[in-house]
């Protein structure tokens, strides 16, 4: 299923996967790929204006026009995933159960497709090619979290979490990739100072975001 910023349509999809009474055991793959580009009545390809793009969301992103900042935002919100996050999934997902139904026993989940970003047939600047992928790996894609309820039944409402990395460890990105993060993507770059510009004279602010 495909993430929306956490919002309540997206919260609304979990109750509604919730439904189904017999489900014990769920496996989510949430996608934070970006829109789908539209094509205008001239020429090109363009990208809509979600409603909460500010001003500096609205304007396109350097050479991989034509997205916008904003759509780069989106999929940084996306792709973030925490064992916090998860379980607020479960918890979703058990509330939509119906009544006498059985509880959910484990939940694993994921996010996925942030590299799409890249890949899309019009983006023809190759240089940019999973330059991505170190971004989105530090926050989490690649990463699955493994929700269980306790087997005990004095202990039925306790979760116990564990995860998996789909990378080996110490891997940051494709084979002979290198290089700090900040020296990966200007344009990667530039939003990030964009969103912690108060931080910035900090000593480590280049490592610490």
């Amino acid at each position: 299923m495909h993430r929306s910023r956490g919002d309540a349509a997206e919260v609304k999809i979990y109750r509604t996967i919730g439904q189904l009474p017999n489900l014990r055991h769920l496996t989510l793959a949430l996608s934070a790929s970006p829109p789908r580009c539209i094509i205008p009545p001239d020429e090109g390809f363009d990208t809509s204006i979600e409603p909460h793009f500010d001003t500096y969301d609205r304007e396109y992103l350097g050479s991989r026009q034509p997205y916008r900042r904003g759509h780069y935002r989106d999929i940084l919100v996306n792709c973030a995933l925490d064992p916090k996050l998860a379980v607020y999934i479960f918890h979703a997902v058990s509330t939509g159960k119906p009544k006498d139904s059985v509880p959910l026993e484990t939940l694993s989940v994921e996010t996925c497709d942030g590299l799409v970003f890249d890949l899309r047939p019009q983006n023809t600047f190759s240089a940019h090619l999973g330059a991505l992928g170190p971004f989105l790996r530090t926050l989490r894609e690649g990463l699955c979290i493994h929700v269980c309820r306790d087997i005990r039944d004095d202990r039925r409402h306790l979760l116990q979490i564990s995860r998996r990395h789909q990378l080996s460890p110490g891997q940051t990105g494709p084979e002979g990739y290198e290089g700090k993060l900040w020296n990966q993507d200007r344009v990667c770059a530039a939003y990030y100072r964009h969103l912690w510009s108060d931080a910035e004279n900090t000593p480590s602010f280049e490592e610490e975001w």
